[in-house]
């Protein structure tokens, strides 16, 4: 009996222990009692790094078997690189140095900026400025070469790096400050002098042969001059020519600006004209013109648009920073939205504006109109102009006796009698 009660209690004990496990393992949603199985091959279940989610919580299929958190296969590092860092700083070689030859542009005083690119750019910065040339940065930084302009003067260059890879240049130590370029002409003046003695001959009562003595000498001057032919802005006027001379009142003017000087390059920052009629500021009401930058209002831009720059876009018919001027093949350009023509030369100096505006309501007669342009290579004023133009009546009596009127002047100086 004893025997019996003991196998008994035995099976018992492991109906107990057999649905102690059942209860503990996992039961799928919608299969209610089966365990499913999860192993490297021939199981339910792969290991996976995706949970699969039961009734009762959320287990995921690892190598081990199941696991109620991310099967550690399934953990990734991540390596973090130092960031690319410091101020760029820009130095150019030689400088100064001579037209068209061959500088070195060298940007450097960065940390981590491996495979970056650096790029040199001219006048107008980093944001808008056309780039010279560029490099891919060692941690520290790089080198490039171009040509330097054709034509002697100042020119400035910036280094330009994005370190965080944002799109721009517009964080702290993404452009260097302005380095400028001396470029100069040098020219060498050899002077050869020659002084000849003629045969110098004493007489006396005893007769003495000539003497003859010859004396050469040979001076060598080498000399570094900058052409003295082209003149300081700040030195001259421009010239200003009235292409309307007959004008009725309150109607278009058209006006040509014209001037030759050292500083007008390529790569002048800006070309302002200050305009007066009569001596009273003309409005920008009836004058797009007047005090509007060239180069930061109407995007005027000298490296596509001189004749004699290295970038030069000839027949472009969207030139300039904005896209608003048309130019021919003879660099020509036309701005889209204004009577407004400019023609460049750098290589001479030269500047050409010619613009078209309203007058104000003005009497019938002679006036004035001045100009007075500011060139921002740095903030050059150059000596007003002033010239004279006629308003006539849009009265057909009035305009006839505006244009006999400098006759009738005439009669009464050379004929006072007949008047």
């Amino acid at each position: 009996m004893r025997k019996h009660t003991l196998q008994f209690l035995n099976r018992v004990t492991i109906l107990l222990i057999l649905y102690s496990i059942m209860v503990s393992l996992p039961v799928f949603a919608g299969s209610s009692d089966t365990w499913k199985s999860c192993c490297s091959s021939g199981c339910d279940y792969s290991p996976s790094c995706s949970p699969v989610s039961f009734s009762f919580g959320t287990y995921y299929c690892c190598s081990s078997g199941w696991s109620t958190s991310k099967c550690p296969e399934c953990t990734t590092t991540t390596t973090t690189l130092p960031a690319c860092s410091g101020s760029i700083s820009l130095s150019l070689s030689p400088n100064p140095t001579s037209p068209s030859s061959t500088v070195t542009a060298s940007a450097d005083n960065l940390s981590n900026c491996n495979g970056k690119t650096i790029y040199i750019k001219d006048y107008n910065g980093c944001a808008s400025g056309s780039t010279v040339c560029s490099c891919t940065s060692s941690s520290t930084g790089c080198s490039c070469t171009f040509t330097a302009p054709s034509s002697p003067g100042q020119y400035d260059y910036y280094a330009c790096i994005d370190k965080n890879g944002n799109g721009n240049f517009a964080d702290p130590g993404e452009q260097s400050s302005k380095v400028t370029l001396n470029v100069i002409s040098s020219t060498t003046t050899t002077t050869t002098t020659t002084t000849t003695t003629l045969p110098r001959t004493t007489t006396t009562t005893t007769t003495t042969l000539p003497r003859t003595t010859t004396t050469t000498t040979t001076t060598t001057t080498t000399s570094t001059t900058i052409p003295p032919s082209i003149p300081k802005c700040n030195s001259i006027s421009p010239t200003v020519t009235v292409l309307t001379p007959l004008v009725p009142s309150a109607s278009n003017l058209k006006a040509s600006v014209t001037f030759s000087c050292q500083e007008w390059n390529y790569t002048v920052r800006n070309l302002t004209l200050i305009l007066y009629i009569d001596n009273q500021e003309w409005n920008q009401t009836y004058c797009f013109l007047n005090r509007k930058g060239l180069v930061t209002d109407l995007g005027w831009n000298g490296t596509q648009m001189d004749d004699s720059s290295p970038n030069c876009k000839r027949g472009c018919q969207s030139c300039g920073n904005n896209g608003k001027w048309d130019c021919d093949n003879k660099m020509n350009c036309k701005h889209k939205d204004y009577d407004l023509w400019v023609y460049s030369d750098s290589s001479k100096n030269f500047v050409n504006v010619t613009f078209t505006c309203t007058l104000p309501q003005l009497s019938p007669g002679s006036h004035t109109l001045t100009v007075l342009p500011v060139i921002y290579h740095s903030s050059i004023e150059m000596k007003p102009s002033k010239t004279t133009f006629m308003v006539v009546s849009t009265d057909g009596k009035a305009i006839l006796q505006t244009l006999t009127q400098p006759f009738k002047v005439l009669l009464r100086i050379v004929f006072p009698f007949l008047i």
